[in-house]
């Protein structure tokens, strides 16, 4: 009876060791599968923090890029409206201008440009184009003129047209003046002579005459010679 106490007590003892054991194992799997699957989650997170982090920092990247690509358009434009400037000069601007990073900046900048490039403001080249023009202007309205102001000198390109005519009106009455006056002294040249003839012709017939006129009396020669003289006509145009 004792012997099958002893034996009996044994065995449960052993049982119960052994439910212990198969219960700690088992709490072991579990708590080291919940360690795996905590650690697996911890992994997932953090890959999945990291991963939001970068896409925080470069969505702050492109925000400043952004920023810093509207800075430099809006000051650009603001040069532009200011400044008419050669390609050159616009590439050195283009590059000052990339390296601003604050407004502090830009307005010291803009305060350089005011004396570097007042040659390039929109005054300055507008006050250019005007002279040029003015210039020009001047020089096509001296080459129109017929004659220069000093020395009334003939412009060879532009000859005065005006001032020929009136010459050659002149010239033409000079001519017609002269043509009439040789006309007129052959034509008195004419008459003279065939009153020499008649002249002549009168004085043989004198000849033979009684009571002719003295000598100191003019003859019919001259006579008509001084009444066809050249001064005593008169040529009418």
């Amino acid at each position: 009876m004792k012997q099958c106490t002893a034996s009996v007590i044994t065995q449960f003892i052993a049982d119960e060791l052994k439910k212990a054991s198969d219960v700690y194992v088992a709490e072991k799997t579990q708590q080291a599968n919940a360690n795996q699957t905590l650690q697996a989650t911890t992994e997932t997170l953090s890959k999945t923090v990291q991963e939001m982090q970068a896409s925080l920092e470069n969505l702050t990247k492109e925000k400043e890029a952004r920023a810093k690509v509207d800075a430099f358009n809006s000051r650009m434009t603001e040069v532009s409206a200011s400044y008419d400037l050669p390609e050159d000069v616009a590439k050195i601007v283009v590059d000052d201008l990339k390296g601003l990073t604050s407004d502090e900046a830009f307005a010291a900048w803009k305060t350089k440009a005011v004396t570097l490039f007042k040659p390039y403001s929109k005054e300055s080249v507008a006050a250019a184009k005007a002279a040029k023009c003015k210039a020009e202007d001047e020089a096509e309205a001296k080459k129109a003129l017929p004659f220069e102001k000093k020395g009334d000198k003939k412009d060879d390109a532009e000859p005065d047209k005006d001032g020929d005519d009136e010459k050659g009106k002149k010239d033409e009455k000079k001519d017609g003046k002269k043509d009439d006056k040789k006309e007129a002294k052959a034509s008195t040249e004419a008459i003279a002579a065939a009153v020499e003839d008649a002249v002549d012709n009168g004085q043989k017939t004198e000849a033979g005459l009684p009571n002719s006129s003295s000598a100191s009396a003019p003859g019919l020669r001259e006579k008509f010679a001084t009444a066809f003289a050249e001064e005593n006509f008169v040529i009418k145009k």
